[in-house]
């Protein structure tokens, strides 16, 4: 009996997804845990932690990733990658060290033994996310496949541990994750054969700094994006606190692995979107613009029905007198718009229209954030996620409107359209 081919893109999606699925799947299988093991109060704290750690690797990605990405893959010699390598390996420790002192100052508000372990896990979380990328660059993405299983095989492992043993269960959850994120880092290390570079010598110093002016419109972007995507939970954390973030987590975190397939599928499609805005290819590029949303708000669809007939069933503390059905119907709507926006979002990007994202992306923070704040004046702190479900609609609408115009035909640009040949330093040249 012979079975009908899987096309080359489903394919590819499976591949993208199954690294991401390792990585996020321990991360979903813990907040389920989690959320029914502990007290609102301690639940909100982790889930709190883990939106930081999302806001860390967000900027890691900004300052060290994604440039260390492009400069390895522009490198002529194994020796300029190298050097590339350890300039953005010691940026990379300058952001890590950074996000785990603002985790361990934030989460000590609430608990001075979890704010260690937390600020371990947001930081070490970012430098594997940093090894990741450059693991890839390098072109050893069977070294970070490794390094994503052994993570999340460590994670199950100290977790269970933890939980079984730990008289605290959040410290030792989140001691756990800082445990399987070194693990995972060596692993990637260990398998690439080559040990991590982090150069703070003058010639890596002056590069990097040259750099600061294409970096620091970067940050902005990036910035706007963490206020979109999570003001709402900084906003109801310091306000009301983490327990009052919990139903809100619980919720999001019901609904992630919509989030895991759209990051998969953005990472699948921003190639072709590249080749087809470089080309002008009006009709391929809306062709793949409606057959991918498609699918993915189909897929949506289905899990939210699935996910709204599951929710009634569950019975976790966190979720107690809270309205669950509003929570869950925001929380798919959410991740909903943003796989209805996800194409025309990653053809600005092809096409370098930063500012117009970094104004997009203002534009529905400030509502979104606006909104939050009248809610929590007038109603309970659980109906504040209607702010984020805002901006996100806001944003969405303003991408599609401004990705509706027509292609028009270009050279191709070089990688990353902000560092543009002439612009930025060689490694020869420092």
């Amino acid at each position: 009996m012979t079975f009908p081919a899987i096309p080359t893109e489903w394919r590819r999606l499976a591949l993208v997804l199954g690294g991401e699925g390792m990585q996020s799947g321990l991360h979903f299988g813990l907040n389920l845990a989690l959320m029914a093991l502990l007290p609102p109060q301690e639940y909100g704290a982790f889930a709190f932690t883990l939106v930081l750690g999302g806001v860390g690797l967000v900027y890691m990605r900004s300052l060290a990733a994604m440039p260390a990405s492009t400069y390895i893959g522009r490198a002529r010699s194994e020796a300029a990658a190298d050097f590339y390598e350890g300039v953005f390996g010691a940026a990379a420790l300058g952001v890590s060290l950074a996000m785990a002192a603002a985790a361990g100052a934030i989460l000590s508000r609430w608990s001075a033994s979890a704010a260690i372990s937390g600020a371990a896990a947001v930081g070490l979380w970012s430098l594997r996310s940093h090894l990741r990328t450059v693991g890839f660059a390098r072109r050893r993405a069977g070294a970070v496949t490794l390094g994503d299983a052994v993570f999340a095989a460590t994670g199950v492992a100290a977790t269970a541990l933890a939980l079984e043993f730990d008289s605290d269960p959040l410290q030792g959850a989140l001691a756990a994750l800082a445990i399987a994120n070194v693990a995972g880092a060596v692993a990637i290390s260990l398998a690439r054969g080559a040990r991590p570079r982090a150069d703070f010598g003058r010639r890596a110093r002056r590069f990097y700094l040259q750099l600061a002016w294409r970096l620091s419109w970067s940050l902005y972007s990036v910035t706007a994006t963490v206020l979109l995507g999570q003001g709402v939970a900084f906003l109801v954390v310091g306000v009301a606190g983490p327990a009052a973030f919990a139903p809100i987590a619980a919720m999001l975190a019901f609904f992630a692995p919509l989030r895991i397939f759209s990051m998969s599928l953005a990472n699948m499609l921003q190639p072709e979107i590249s080749r087809l805005a470089a080309a002008g290819d009006e009709a391929a590029w809306r062709k793949l613009r409606s057959d991918w949303t498609a699918r993915a708000v189909g897929l949506a669809l289905l899990y939210g029905a699935a996910g709204l007939l599951a929710i009634p069933h569950l019975h976790m503390r966190s979720l107690q007198h809270q309205p669950i059905l509003f929570l869950a119907l925001s929380s798919w709507s959410l991740y909903a718009v943003v796989l209805a926006y996800l194409t025309p979002r990653l053809l600005l990007e092809a096409r370098l229209r930063f500012r117009e994202i970094a104004g997009v992306t203002t534009l529905g923070a400030a509502l979104g954030l606006a909104a939050t704040v009248v809610i929590l004046q007038f109603a309970s702190p659980a109906y504040a996620i209607l702010g984020a479900v805002l901006g996100e609609g806001v944003a969405a609408a303003a991408t599609w409107r401004l990705a509706a115009r027509p292609l028009v035909t270009r050279r191709r640009p070089p990688p990353l359209g902000f560092w543009r040949p002439g612009m930025a330093p060689s490694a020869d040249s420092v």
